[in-house]
């Protein structure tokens, strides 16, 4: 719910012609790379409602956010206090023989560290850099 917050997806934008117009409408995206912030609601994105125990899958090429709601499905009162909002797991997948073997192994130790990768299973990208395959 928008109370609740959610996934928020821009149906159609993993399509070269849709990222053509974005980078058009945003230029700061023609140099983002994997992780591409648009600043503002945009106007097509729509919230996936799911239910508790839904699975929700889709193609990560899609631009995509989280929708941060207030935890609140109606005006609190002073004695209340916000639910929790959601609770994800975000796996990404591909087939293993993309990813090298220095790649494999920066993410077993970016693991075991808690670092946060991105959605590039077969690259081992963060904040610091991104090895590719």
């Amino acid at each position: 719910s928008m109370a609740s917050g959610g996934l928020k997806v821009i149906p159609r934008s993993h399509t070269e012609a849709a990222k053509a117009e974005l980078k058009e409408e945003f230029p700061h995206l023609a140099s983002c790379g994997d992780w591409c912030p648009l600043m503002s609601d945009h106007e097509s994105a729509i919230l996936l409602l799911a239910e508790p125990g839904d699975l929700i899958l889709w193609d990560s090429r899609t631009i995509h956010g989280g929708h941060v709601g207030s935890g609140f499905s109606r005006c609190p009162g002073p004695e209340e206090s916000p639910e929790l909002a959601r609770m994800s797991v975000t796996v990404c997948m591909v087939p293993r023989s993309k990813a090298t073997p220095e790649v494999l192994e920066a993410r077993r130790q970016g693991f075991l560290m808690g670092k946060i990768f991105n959605h590039s299973p077969h690259e081992a990208g963060t904040s610091s850099g991104t090895l590719r395959s």
